[in-house]
C-alpha cells in the first residue's frame, strides 16, 4: 500500500490529531426556558472540514480544495462532548449549507447519522456549483456550513431546550475562474554533500507545496522517497504539510563506510483527480576526503542533444527552441590532474553558476560529480530562460561563470547566453580560396580552402562542424573550426578528364535548432594541354566595395572590373571588348566616367576595368557586364553609402517612463542623424548624450543619470531599430519628478565638425504613478447653524509608484458651485500636499417652493484635484454636502416660554 494513501476511517488518530487542523468550538449552552437550578449540563459542539478525493481504490486523500464536481468534495466533521470531554453517543446533527444566502449542495453521512462512541457525526458535503467568495465585498459568497445540535429536555427540567451551533466557511472553487492545478512544489536542501560519519552530517530538506494560484497547502501527506534506498536513511517516508504548506526532514548516511554513492531524494504528492507532482534533488554520501593536491580546470561548449549523442553549436541562447531535445545547453568538462599532469579520479567536483551577481546550484543536472579514470567529468549547464552578456565595455563580467572546486581548488570558466536567436543567427559562413584553378594532373596541384564561421556579432564559433561537398574533383567532407572560427580543406583533382572543367565547391554548417547556413566558391580544373576562346565573365568585388554619396565627405569612385574566362578557367589573354551597363535600380546620380550609364572598354590580360562615380543617394550599385555580345555576368560589386552626419535632431518621450527598481525610473531619449542630403546616417555612428540644469529650473544640478553614449540602429525599450536612430534612456529618482533638464545629443560630422543640439523646449522628468488623492476637513456644513460663507481647505496628495510623496506638481482644484481661494493650480510641498480654500455661500441651498415655514434644498458639492503636467491625473472626486436646517423662531420677549421658573 502506497504511504500517500490515508483511510479517514482513522479519523481520531490521524487526522484530528496528527494534522493539527483547526477545529470551531463551542463550550457555553443555550437553554430556551431556565429551570431556575443549576443542573443544566454543558455541551461543547466542535466542527472541522478537510477537502478530500478518492484515489482508484476508494481511499480517501487530502487535497488542496474543493473544486466544482465530484473529482473533489468537503468532508465535514462535528463532535459532541460533554464537561468531561467524553463523547455523547447516539445524538443527531444536522447539517446545512447556503451560498448568497440560498441554500447549497447536499450531505452524505458517513459511518451512520448519529454520534458515535467518541461523539464524531462525519458527513461529505457535495456542492450543486460553484461559491466562491470575493474578499473585496461583503457579504461573504462562498459556503457558509452550519452544524447545529438541539436537545429538548434536561433532567432537571423537561420544559429547557439546549440548542448550539457551529459555523465554518469555504470556497467551492470553478476551475475557469480560478486554476488551481498543477500543484506547485518547492523542494530545498542545505547541503548535497554528506559524509559517512553515522549521522554526524545530515542534509536538510523543505518542502513546499502550493496550488496553481501560490496559495499554501495544509495538511496535505508528502512522500518522500530515496533512490537507491541502500545508501542512507530517512527520518521519515512522509511529512504532512503545516499552515504555510511546509514540512521538513533530513537525510543521513548509513553509518557503513563500504555505502557511498549519489542519492536521488524525491517528494511527491498523488492527487487522486489531478495527478502527480513532485520534484527531487540529490545528494552524494561520501568518505572523508583525502589530502592529494590537485590541478582542475574547465572548459565550456554549447551543444544539443542527449549527452551519448550531441552536436557541438556555437552558443547557448535561451529561447532556442520549443522541443526541449533541440534545446542548446552548455556542457562543462572537468579536468583533474596531479602536480605531474597525470589524471585523478574519484575526485568530487561541486559546481556553482554566477549569473552578474547572483549565485545558483540549480542550473545543473548534477551540481556535483567525481572525476574518472582519466580524470574527466561532464556536466551540463542550463540557463533556464535566462541570459547573461557580458558587456565588454565594463570592467566587470556580465556573462555567465561556471566555478568548479575541490576543497579549496576552484576553476572557472566564462560564457555568455544570449537573451535571443536574432542575436546571434543567422551565423556568417564564408568561404576562401588560395587559387582560381588547378591542373588534371591526379593531384599535384591542390587549391587550398577556407572556411570561416562567425555568428551575428562576428564572434569566432570554435569546435564546431563544416561540411563541404564538390561536383568535380575531391575534397574531405568534414572539418572542424578551430579557435578562429576557421576550417581548412584541399581540394584537387582525380585524374578523370570529366573532372575538367568549374567545380563548385560548397560549405555547409547545419545548427540543429537555428537551421543551415552555407556558402560557395568556383575553381576550375583544367587541362593545361588545351585553351579555348572566351567562355565566361565574372564581376568581382571593387576595392574600395564602399564609396560615399557626393559631398559624403569621403571617397566618391572606385573601379569595377570584369574577368574574361576560357573554358578551362585561365583569364583570356586575347584584347576583348566588354561593356558595363548600369542596371535600372542602381542609386540616382551614380554613372561611369563623363556622366554615362554604360560604356565599352578593352580588356589586359583577360581583365577589363572602368570608373564609377557616387550620385546623392545611397544604396547597391547593379551591373551587367556583357563580351562577345553573349556571354554576360552581372553583380553588384559596390555599395554607395551615406555621409557622415550633418544635422541631429533628438527627442524625449515622457509617456515611456517605467520604474526600474529601488526607488528609480527609466525614460526613453531617441536623436534621427542625417547627412546633408538627408539619408539616415550609416549605422553605429555614434551618438554621445548629456543633460544639463534647464535654464528655467531654479535648481542648480538636476538628479538625473543619461546613458552618454548610444549608436544609429540600436535598440530601443520596445525591441525596434531604426536606420538613422539612436536610443539611450534617462535614469532618475523618485525626488526628481517635475525637474526640468536640458537633454543634448551630438555626434561628429565631416573632418570631425561636432553636431549637436538638444530637445526642444527641455524636457520635464514625468510623473509615474496613479495616486492623487483629494481630501476636504469638512464634509458635511449646516449654514444655519454654522454661518456663511463656509470656508473649507481641500487638500491634494500625490504619490509616485514608489509610494514617495511627490514635490513640485501643479494641481489645479475645482469646487462645484464654489470659489477658490489662493494659488490654482497650487504646487505641491515636500510632503506631496497642496492645499487651497474653498468658499460656498448659502444661496446654492435653493428655496424649496411653497414650502411653509419656508424650506431649502440640499446641495451636494463635488470637489476634484487635477495633476495638469507632464499628463493630466484626476483624483476621485470629493463631496462637500450643504444644507440649510429649519430652526423655530424664537419665542417674544416676556411670553411664559422665556420666563424663568
Amino acid at each position: 500500500m502506497k504511504k500517500s494513501k490515508i483511510v479517514l476511517g482513522k479519523l481520531a488518530l490521524i487526522i484530528l490529531t496528527g494534522l493539527s487542523l483547526v477545529w470551531l468550538s463551542c463550550d457555553d449552552r443555550t437553554p430556551t426556558k431556565s429551570s431556575g437550578t443549576d443542573d443544566i449540563p454543558v455541551y461543547t459542539l466542535a466542527l472541522q472540514s478537510m477537502h478530500i478525493a478518492l484515489d482508484q481504490s476508494n481511499n480517501v486523500i487530502l487535497v488542496g480544495e474543493d473544486v466544482v464536481g465530484t473529482g473533489s468534495l468537503t468532508r465535514i466533521t462535528a463532535q459532541l462532548t460533554d464537561e468531561e470531554g467524553a463523547g455523547l453517543v447516539g445524538r443527531s446533527i444536522e447539517f446545512s449549507a447556503k451560498a448568497n444566502g440560498v441554500s447549497t449542495g447536499s450531505f452524505v453521512y458517513v459511518g451512520g447519522d448519529v454520534a458515535d462512541e467518541s461523539g464524531f457525526v462525519q458527513a461529505d458535503f457535495t456542492d450543486t456549483g460553484a461559491a466562491m467568495d470575493n474578499p473585496g465585498t461583503q457579504p461573504y459568497e462562498g459556503v457558509t456550513l452550519t452544524a447545529r445540535f438541539t436537545q429538548i429536555g434536561v433532567p432537571s427540567d423537561p420544559d429547557t431546550t439546549i440548542e448550539l451551533t457551529r459555523t465554518l466557511q469555504f470556497d467551492v472553487i470553478d476551475t475557469a475562474v480560478t486554476q488551481v492545478w498543477p500543484y506547485r512544489m518547492v523542494l530545498n536542501q542545505d547541503t548535497d554533500v554528506i559524509y559517512v560519519d553515522g549521522g554526524l552530517t545530515k542534509s536538510t530538506y523543505s518542502v513546499t507545496l502550493m496550488n496553481n494560484a501560490y496559495e499554501p497547502l495544509t495538511g496535505l501527506l508528502v512522500n518522500i522517497s530515496a533512490t537507491p534506498d541502500t545508501i542512507g536513511i530517512l527520518s521519515s517516508g512522509y511529512v504532512i504539510t503545516d499552515a504555510e504548506g511546509k514540512a521538513t526532514f533530513e537525510f543521513t548516511d548509513s553509518g557503513d563506510p563500504d555505502v557511498t554513492g549519489t542519492v536521488s531524494i524525491a517528494t511527491n504528492f498523488d492527487h487522486p483527480v489531478y495527478g502527480l507532482v513532485s520534484k527531487a534533488k540529490q545528494v552524494s554520501v561520501i568518505e572523508q576526503q583525502d589530502q592529494t593536491v590537485v590541478i582542475l580546470s574547465l572548459t565550456a561548449q554549447p551543444v544539443v542533444g542527449p549527452d551519448n549523442n550531441f552536436v557541438i553549436v556555437g552558443e547557448d541562447v535561451n529561447d532556442d527552441a520549443d522541443n526541449a531535445s533541440l534545446k542548446v545547453r552548455s556542457r562543462i568538462t572537468a579536468t583533474v590532474t596531479d602536480a605531474d599532469g597525470a589524471p585523478v579520479s574519484g575526485k568530487l567536483i561541486e559546481f556553482f553558476a554566477i549569473f552578474g551577481s547572483d549565485t545558483s546550484t540549480n542550473n545543473f543536472d548534477l551540481n556535483y560529480l567525481t572525476s574518472d579514470a582519466q580524470g574527466l567529468a561532464w556536466v551540463n549547464f542550463y540557463d533556464e530562460g535566462e541570459s547573461a552578456i557580458d558587456n565588454i565595455g565594463t570592467p566587470t563580467y556580465e556573462g555567465v561563470t561556471v566555478v568548479g572546486y575541490i576543497d579549496d581548488v576552484i576553476a572557472e570558466t566564462r560564457f555568455n547566453v544570449y537573451d535571443q536567436v536574432s542575436d546571434v543567427w543567422p551565423y556568417r559562413l564564408n568561404l576562401y580560396k588560395d587559387r582560381d584553378f588547378i591542373n588534371l594532373d591526379n593531384g599535384l596541384t591542390k587549391a587550398e580552402i577556407t572556411a570561416v564561421l562567425s555568428n551575428q556579432l562576428n564572434k569566432p564559433l570554435k569546435n564546431v562542424e563544416i561540411t563541404f561537398s564538390t561536383n568535380l574533383g575531391f575534397i574531405n567532407d568534414v572539418a572542424l573550426t578551430d579557435t578562429t572560427g576557421t576550417a581548412v580543406e584541399y581540394f584537387t583533382d582525380l585524374g578523370d578528364p570529366d573532372d575538367v572543367g568549374i567545380s563548385t565547391i560548397t560549405a555547409n554548417y547545419q545548427h540543429p535548432s537555428f537551421g543551415l547556413v552555407t556558402d560557395m566558391l568556383q575553381i576550375s580544373i583544367i587541362d593545361p594541354s588545351t585553351s579555348g576562346i572566351p567562355a565566361y565573365i565574372v564581376i568581382p568585388a571593387s576595392h574600395p566595395g564602399d564609396i560615399m554619396v557626393t559631398g559624403g565627405g569621403g571617397l566618391e569612385s572606385t573601379n569595377i572590373c570584369a574577368q574574361v574566362y576560357d573554358e578551362n578557367g585561365l583569364l583570356v589573354d586575347v584584347p576583348m571588348d566588354v561593356t558595363f551597363v548600369l542596371g535600372p535600380t542602381s542609386p540616382s546620380g551614380s554613372a561611369f566616367s563623363n556622366d554615362l550609364d554604360s560604356i565599352t572598354t578593352t580588356s589586359t590580360d583577360g581583365v577589363a576595368c572602368v570608373s564609377l562615380n557616387s550620385g546623392e543617394e545611397p544604396g547597391p550599385v547593379y551591373i551587367i557586364a556583357t563580351v562577345n555580345d553573349s556571354i554576360s555576368a552581372t553583380g553588384i560589386p559596390v555599395i554607395i553609402v551615406t555621409g557622415p552626419a550633418f544635422n541631429i535632431f533628438p527627442d524625449v518621450d515622457i509617456t515611456s517612463i517605467e520604474p526600474i527598481g529601488g526607488g528609480f525610473y527609466r525614460m526613453e531619449a531617441g536623436a534621427l542623424v542625417h547627412d546633408l542630403y538627408g539619408n539616415p546616417v550609416a549605422d553605429t555612428t555614434y551618438v554621445y548624450w548629456s543633460i544639463d540644469v534647464a535654464p528655467a529650473d531654479a535648481n542648480d544640478t538636476i538628479d538625473v543619470e543619461i546613458i552618454g553614449v548610444s549608436y544609429t540602429n540600436n535598440q530601443n525599450l520596445d525591441l525596434g531599430n531604426y536606420p538613422g536612430m539612436a536610443f539611450t534612456s534617462l535614469i532618475f529618482p523618485s525626488s526628481a519628478i517635475f525637474d526640468w533638464g536640458r537633454i543634448i545629443a551630438y555626434s561628429y560630422g565631416a573632418e570631425g565638425v561636432i553636431v549637436i543640439d538638444s530637445v526642444e523646449n527641455d524636457a520635464i522628468m514625468p510623473y509615474y504613478g496613479d495616486d492623487l488623492s483629494l481630501d476636504a476637513n469638512i464634509n458635511y456644513w449646516d449654514f444655519t447653524t454654522m454661518g456663511s460663507p463656509a470656508n473649507i481647505t481641500l487638500t491634494a496628495t500625490l504619490i509616485d509608484g514608489y509610494g514617495n510623496p511627490v514635490e513640485g506638481g501643479r494641481i489645479l482644484f475645482s469646487a462645484l458651485a464654489g470659489t477658490i481661494f489662493g494659488a490654482n493650480p497650487a504646487l505641491t510641498d515636500e510632503n506631496g500636499q497642496a492645499l487651497v480654500i474653498a468658499q460656498w455661500t448659502s444661496d446654492i441651498c435653493t428655496p424649496i417652493p411653497n414650502s411653509d415655514p419656508q424650506l431649502y434644498n440640499n446641495f451636494d458639492a463635488s470637489c476634484v484635484a487635477v495633476l495638469l503636467d507632464p499628463l493630466q491625473i484626476t483624483s476621485d472626486p470629493r463631496d462637500i454636502q450643504f444644507i440649510r436646517s429649519y430652526q423655530l423662531p424664537a419665542p417674544p420677549l416676556g411670553s411664559s416660554e422665556n420666563s424663568v421658573k
